[in-house]
């Protein structure tokens, strides 16, 4: 990723860049992290979904 990013939200919660974060999780957690660029209109989504096998 690059250092160039106006903010980074993990479910919602903003967090700082290479910042160590826990998140809970359980089978069908979903976690969500958007990235939003210094222009504050380039965005990125990425949403991941916990599954236990």
């Amino acid at each position: 990723m690059s250092t160039k990013v106006k903010s980074i939200r993990i479910n919602g919660k903003k967090v700082d860049y290479r910042s160590a974060n826990k998140v809970s999780v359980e089978d069908g957690t979903v976690i969500k992290i958007d990235i939003v660029a210094p222009d504050k209109v380039t965005t990125s989504t990425y949403t991941f979904t916990v599954e236990k096998y």
